[in-house]
């Protein structure tokens, strides 16, 4: 137990030591951008629209939704296709359209506030070009006045190369009362749209705190504070529990987990409801209670929770069970893909699994909680592998025997396009969302679709909307191991479309997420051709190699020029690389039990020799990867003990 007296010492020791935050007052950080044309001087003339975008698309390149290095846009430059887009986006070499990108967090204002301020750093000047201007900004917007700055009430600051940190904006807003307006603050861009053959320089700042000033003399609810989950031994040096989720009438919460009996280790004060005490003694009675204030100026405090109690068990010398572990069964996924499931093994203290490949060419697992391994980029027909391992999280660490060597062979058949979860729209709008300002025509159709004949769905954007478009998933992305690609791969992606009204074609772009979850860059929008019947779009792309997931979004037409169009999509996803079948040669033993196989390569190139002793045989072997030598030789020896081996030779 640690030495404190009372509560209110505790605080004033962990107030000094708490982060900034946004005090849950404001929404998640969003982009939008404002568009005008030029006057005859190259400055904003005729206001044309504004629309909501992403980030990376302002450019507004961030992996912590708090830093972000602010960039002049140059996609609707280098996008630019058709006659109306050439003549609206270029103007020779430079911009002809004025734009204010906009990096912005936003709250609707209920009437209470009495102010609000917004400290930032400038923490990067990169020479951004004189003809662009960066500002920070916090202000009160009026939705019923065309979205004005209401009562002059906007307070900004141009960043330059003399900016510092841990700048503040701030508004008062004295006796008025701002019910259901907008509250915005953030970062904005201005200038004109750019050509990406020039750098034109990026700043880079941190938002540091957003807060709005609201009288609050009460502390979060629920008051006493309740666990959700009570504290539990999860091994015998560890303790686990959850706090119920709290809230607050005008900020947000903090939790403190005190332990008040044994010697264990209280919280700092944290924004999560989960806290895992860690190392703890074996064999020990220990009570824990949680605590919640609010992250008001006030720190209004909830009554602290019952105290309740824990024991850990004794020191752990046991391995889980069963001991050696077991492989309960597999699964084939796909040409590329097979699943195995471990048997969930018991233990007194939490426990991890470990997939282990005996085979060439197959990944093994990291140590997990789960006892499931899916396993990716395989080849076709190919047997593999794999044992498991079971450890306790333990003091000690006890582990089980490997289990039995367990063989699942691949499918043989790759499939021509590698269908998104719900790609195929047989499901209607499982896992889909579209995103429009304004109207749109959307159904998700049970058949006419491409190929099957089955699913797809029809999408458009209403005369007067200026774009709109479809997104899979629905929050984060599809991990690359979900997709079987790799980072720094080229990927060949796809979508079967028709145009159903209209006489134009959609676009396809793919979002690339960080492994954050945060968008920091896209394929662009690529276009299909119009067609009246089903079709196939197909363009390869690079994967970043920082990349860890991937949206697939649906373009409903060109900005200009396809409004009232209607489209079909269907089968969305990537085209599998291509493995053409090889040869299949026999070699024979010397004799001795061991068998040399030669021939001929290119010098310099990787092999993957496969194996079987007999055709019938169910998966071929992967031996290993050889390299050709400077003569195109391939050469290898195996010694199995076969007198014969029938093999194949796949160029990497």
């Amino acid at each position: 137990m640690s030495n404190k007296i009372g509560l209110t010492a505790i605080l004033v020791c962990v107030v000094s030591c708490a982060l900034a935050t946004f005090h849950g007052q404001f929404g998640g950080v969003r982009g939008s951008m404002d568009v005008w044309d030029l006057d005859n001087a190259g400055n904003a003339s005729n206001y044309l629209y504004y629309s909501d975008w992403a980030l990376a698309d302002l450019v507004s390149i961030t992996s912590d939704n708090r830093t972000f290095e602010l960039s002049p846009n140059v996609s609707q430059y280098e996008n630019a296709a058709s006659d109306t887009e050439l003549a609206a986006w270029r103007n020779g070499d430079d911009g002809n359209r004025w734009m204010r990108a906009s990096t912005l967090w936003e709250r609707t204002m209920d009437g209470r506030e009495s102010g609000a301020s917004f400290t930032f750093s400038m923490d990067e000047w990169n020479d951004l070009d004189t003809r662009y201007t960066a500002r920070a900004y916090i202000q009160v917007l009026d939705p019923d006045s065309d979205y004005s700055v209401m009562n002059n009430q906007r307070s900004e600051v141009q960043l330059t190369g003399d900016s510092g940190t841990d700048i503040t904006l701030s508004l008062d807003f004295g006796n008025s009362t701002y019910s259901n307006k907008i509250l915005q603050a953030g970062f904005s861009m201005d200038g004109l749209n750019a050509n990406p053959s020039t750098n034109w320089g990026s700043v880079t700042v941190t938002a540091n705190e957003l807060m709005v000033q609201i009288p609050d003399d009460v502390p979060p609810t629920p008051s006493p504070m309740l666990f959700f989950s009570p504290p539990t031994a999860i091994s015998d040096v560890s303790i686990s529990m959850t706090a119920s989720n709290a809230t607050d009438n005008a900020y947000g919460v903090e939790y403190y987990f005190d332990c008040v009996s044994g010697p264990g280790n209280d919280s700092d004060w944290q924004s999560s409801p989960v806290y895992v005490d860690s190392p703890v003694e074996s064999g020990s009675v220990y009570e824990y209670r949680v605590i919640v204030r609010d992250t008001s100026p006030a720190n209004n405090i909830a009554v602290p929770s019952e105290a309740l109690s824990v024991s850990t068990p004794g020191i752990d010398v046991t391995p889980p069970s069963p001991n050696p572990m077991q492989i309960a069964s597999n699964t084939v996924n796909s040409s590329s893909s097979v699943t195995l499931h471990a048997v969930t093994a018991t233990d007194a203290s939490s426990i991890q699994y470990k997939f282990t490949s005996v085979s060439e060419g197959a990944s093994d697992s990291e140590w997990q909680d789960s006892p499931v391994f899916s396993v990716y980029n395989l080849l076709p027909g190919t047997a593999y592998d794999y044992q498991v391992q079971a450890r306790d999280l333990s003091a000690a660490t006890n582990m089980t025997d490997q289990s039995a060597v367990v063989s699942v062979v691949t499918d043989p058949i790759i499939p021509a396009v590698r269908v998104i979860p719900n790609g195929d729209f047989e499901a209607g709008g499982d896992r889909w969302t579209n995103y429009e300002p304004g109207g749109v025509t959307l159904s998700y159709e049970g058949s006419g679709g491409s190929g099957d004949g089955g699913g797809y769905v029809r999408h458009g954007r209403d005369p007067g909307t200026s774009w709109a478009v479809m997104v899979s998933p629905t929050s984060g992305g599809i991990p690359l191991s979900d997709l079987r690609v790799q980072a720094g791969e080229t990927v060949t992606f796809s979508m079967d479309h028709k145009t159903i009204v209209g006489d134009n074609a959609p676009a396809l772009k793919v979002e690339f997420l960080n492994s954050s979850g945060i968008k920091f860059s896209d394929s662009g929008d690529q276009w299909g051709v119009y067609s009246s019947d089903w079709t196939t779009l197909t363009f390869n792309w690079d994967i970043p190699t920082n990349a860890a997931s991937i949206k697939f979004v649906p373009v409903a037409g060109a900005p200009y020029g396809s409004e009232g169009s209607v489209y079909g999509y269907d089968n969305i996803g990537i085209v599998p690389a291509l493995i053409s079948q090889p040869d299949i040669s026999i070699a024979s033993s010397d004799g001795s039990g061991t068998i040399e196989i030669s021939c001929e390569g290119v010098a310099g190139q990787q092999y993957i020799v496969q194996y079987k002793e007999f055709l019938t045989d169910d998966g071929w072997y992967t031996e290993q990867t050889v390299d050709a030598t400077d003569d195109g030789v391939i050469g290898m020896t195996l010694t199995n003990g076969w007198n014969q081996v029938f093999y194949r030779i796949i160029a990497q």
